[in-house]
């Protein structure tokens, strides 16, 4: 029978106190990060646009899950029958991938829509 080490020894030889404060203090920006998106891109007033000829650019490193709502794009640029979307402030990719959701616009004009996403 192989015997195992103490963990909290082996935690401690390996910084395991630091590690888990490290981890803890991720994970809450990462809980922090998604309720703020929620709150812009699900509860807050949105603009949603229908995919029909969709050509998407985005970083594949920084996309964030709401689990069956679909996934934020931190910065998203699309192009689509309608125009062009270019977001930097997040802009939510509906789980069946038939739209996307973006804050509702500050101001518009009849070629141009200004939001803070």
């Amino acid at each position: 029978m192989v015997a195992l080490p103490d963990v909290a020894v082996a935690a401690g030889a390996y910084g395991g106190p630091a590690l888990r404060v490290a981890e803890q203090a991720r994970e809450a920006k990462h809980a922090a990060q998604l309720a703020a998106y929620r709150r812009v891109l699900v509860d807050g007033p949105v603009v949603t646009l229908g995919f029909r000829h969709m050509k998407i650019e985005f970083d594949p490193r920084a996309v964030l899950t709401l689990g069956d709502l679909g996934s934020v794009y931190p910065s998203l640029h699309v192009i689509d029958d309608w125009g062009i979307l270019d977001v930097t402030g997040g802009a939510l990719v509906k789980a069946d991938w038939t739209s996307v959701v973006a804050s509702a616009p500050l101001t518009s004009s009849p070629r141009i829509v200004t939001g803070t996403g």
